[in-house]
């Protein structure tokens, strides 16, 4: 056979696989490109969920609403979905629901009801991930100062994780107005401990 020939078929060849790794890199970043904006879609989503929550909450609470620190927000919210070498930081939903929570409380990305809205964010998640958590207000409300009292805000303890979260059959999303009424008497009790604080203080 002509070696010509045989040269010829190998630089098709080559060329072949060249062009194939160029569409496979093209098709690569167009796919990155959409899960980044969907997951970029998602997190505005979700801190705009919180946004309008600490707004409600201070309309009918007291307090100014603020955003002081949006970084911290994004971050907070972003951090059930961490990954580190390919693994999730937090495997376990209910991890991510106290996470969200006690990062709130801790992080203060709003200048007032940082707890309330703390609330709210486990309502939101637990909804997110079709988790319910069988609480009363009383409980609700030793949980959040639970985790406002804890130092460990990185690393949830165990002893404050509640044991009556559950999967729920239910995959209804509430908005922020059926939660907020759905708590109002835990979110009382909220905010008169940040108003007894406010006085020892």
């Amino acid at each position: 056979m002509d070696s010509g020939y045989i040269l010829m078929v190998l630089g098709r060849i080559l060329l072949g696989l060249s062009l194939g790794v160029v569409l496979i890199g093209i098709y690569g970043y167009i796919i990155f490109y959409i899960l980044s904006s969907q997951r970029k879609q998602v997190i505005n989503n979700l801190s705009n969920l919180l946004i309008d929550a600490n707004k409600q909450l201070c309309q009918k609470f007291g307090g100014v609403h603020s955003l002081i620190k949006p970084n911290e927000l994004e971050t907070i919210v972003v951090s059930p979905w961490q990954v580190t070498f390919d693994k999730p930081v937090y495997k376990e939903d209910i991890d991510k629901i106290n996470y969200v929570a006690s990062s709130i409380i801790h992080h203060h990305p709003f200048g007032d009801g940082n707890k309330r809205v703390a609330l709210v964010a486990v309502e939101i998640f637990a909804d997110l991930f079709f988790i319910k958590w069988d609480f009363s207000p009383q409980e609700k409300y030793a949980f959040i100062m639970k985790l406002a009292g804890s130092q460990q805000q990185d690393n949830i303890p165990i002893s404050l994780i509640p044991s009556n979260f559950y999967i729920s059959e239910s995959n209804k999303i509430r908005t922020i107005e059926q939660i907020i009424q759905q708590n109002e008497k835990v979110l009382e009790m909220l905010d008169n401990a940040d108003v007894e604080i406010f006085d020892e203080g």
